[in-house]
């Protein structure tokens, strides 16, 4: 988790993602109050206060946006839990992808051999729609 860039936005308020047991999704909005190195600490409307560990039992912090919905912080995702074609999911895995920073650290011409058409426009949408791209030519 890159805490540089949450330090950063202490006292502005932020949307938090969290997933549960990779099932189930849930978020919080708030004041970021602080950064640790294992967690975070908002203040709701009300001023209570939660710790949300960035990964504790089950539960890992996902991502943090601002107030406009610009990712702070994009926590490296594993491709298998990615809404992706069977296809696309086996692609990734031959060449060698698990994660969405692995993704985003490929160049697309490197990968245009083994991807077919479709497969090359639903990753490109999906890097798309998370704010994201392939790594320059």
């Amino acid at each position: 988790m890159n805490t540089e860039k949450l330090n950063s936005c202490i006292g502005k308020n932020v949307f938090v993602v969290v997933s549960i047991n990779e099932t189930f999704k849930t978020s919080k909005y708030g004041k970021l109050v602080s950064v640790t190195s294992t967690s975070i600490i908002l203040e709701d409307l009300f001023s209570l206060e939660t710790t949300i560990p960035f990964e504790k039992n089950g539960m890992k912090l996902q991502r943090i946006l601002d107030d406009r919905g610009d990712d702070i912080v994009f926590a490296d995702v594993m491709i298998d839990d990615c809404d992706l074609s069977v296809r696309s999911h086996n692609v990734l895995r031959l060449l060698g992808i698990s994660t969405i920073t692995d993704l985003t650290n490929r160049k697309l011409s490197e990968m245009r051999p083994q991807l077919g058409p479709k497969s090359e426009a639903e990753l490109v949408a999906f890097l798309q729609e998370q704010g994201l791209s392939f790594e320059k030519e």
